[in-house]
């Protein structure tokens, strides 16, 4: 009997050999974190059953707290801290110039060097962020600060801003302002004859001004003003200049206030040291690292 010739198998169907044999094996577990090496058709692949989006896929919760919360007063910043601050991993960020202070509750954790531990990495999302508002009353006086108004204007403003006044009494400003009458005089100091046979005098301008109904109010050259530059925080003590100019027969005035730039760093160095008492955090001077 005369043997049969095997014909040797062609390449596709030893591929689909080859398929099976792949579709048959089983998941291999990689490591205790649940990430699997499944053999599929086209090659082995890596599942990593706790990602946040597989968990998210299957209705479970994400493996690891992220997000930013957002604060707009340092006392409830400081209670959500407390609650999830992580210990020797949480940091706070503080940033003057921008009015925020950012804690990254699962930031970097520095190792033991005494015993040879490295530094352990952090993920770094789940933070939350304190932006201090700046108050209406602050936005309001800042902004009139060195700017001339006019006796109507200017009589306007101090009826909507009398809470704000301490000192004088804010009707007692309020009747300077709307009763205050000025007149102009010019008094000749020198003269002198120039060369081309012209005279040339040299002369003084003064004002003189009265206010209350019976002229006899003192005019101030100073205010004080109660001012909170943030929203949650006590009033700060803020003089300021107060002036007055005849242009043209119409009355002008000035309030110029005292270095507020400091004021408000005064008032953000008081947030820091509420929020470092109420978290036992140090708080670091600059922005936190990006996302």
């Amino acid at each position: 009997m005369a043997e049969t010739n095997k014909s040797p198998l062609c390449g596709f169907e030893a591929q689909v050999i080859v398929d099976q044999a792949r579709l048959a094996a089983e998941a291999k577990l990689l490591s205790p974190l649940k990430v699997w090496a499944v053999a599929t058709a086209s090659g082995v692949q890596i599942i990593d059953l706790d990602t946040d989006e597989h968990r998210r896929r299957h209705g479970q919760p994400p493996f690891i707290k992220s997000g930013v919360f957002s604060f707009s007063e340092h006392d409830s910043f400081t209670a959500y801290v407390k609650l999830h601050e992580q210990s020797g991993r949480t940091t706070l960020y503080a940033n003057r110039e921008a009015g925020t202070i950012e804690a990254v509750l699962d930031d970097h954790a520095a190792g033991d060097q005494g015993r040879g531990e490295e530094s352990l990495a952090g993920w770094g999302r789940h933070r939350a962020r304190l932006s201090l508002t700046p108050t209406t009353a602050w936005l309001a006086w800042t902004a009139i600060s060195g700017q001339p108004l006019g006796q109507l204007e200017f009589a306007e403003y101090l009826e909507d801003h009398a809470a704000d006044i301490r000192e004088p009494q804010a009707a007692q400003l309020l009747e300077i302002a709307t009763t205050i009458s000025a007149t102009s005089g010019a008094v000749i100091k020198a003269a002198r004859r120039l060369d081309n046979g012209q005279v040339q005098f040299a002369y003084e301008e003064t004002i003189e001004a009265r206010a209350g109904q019976a002229g006899t109010l003192q005019i101030p050259q100073r205010i004080v003003l109660g001012l909170s530059p943030y929203e949650g925080m006590d009033p700060f003590r803020v003089e300021a200049r107060f002036r007055y100019r005849l242009n043209s027969g119409a009355l002008r005035f000035t309030v110029l206030l005292d270095r507020p730039d400091e004021i408000q760093r005064a008032a953000f160095s008081q947030v820091l040291t509420k929020v470092a008492e109420g978290v036992d955090l140090a708080i670091l001077h600059g922005a936190a690292p990006a996302l």
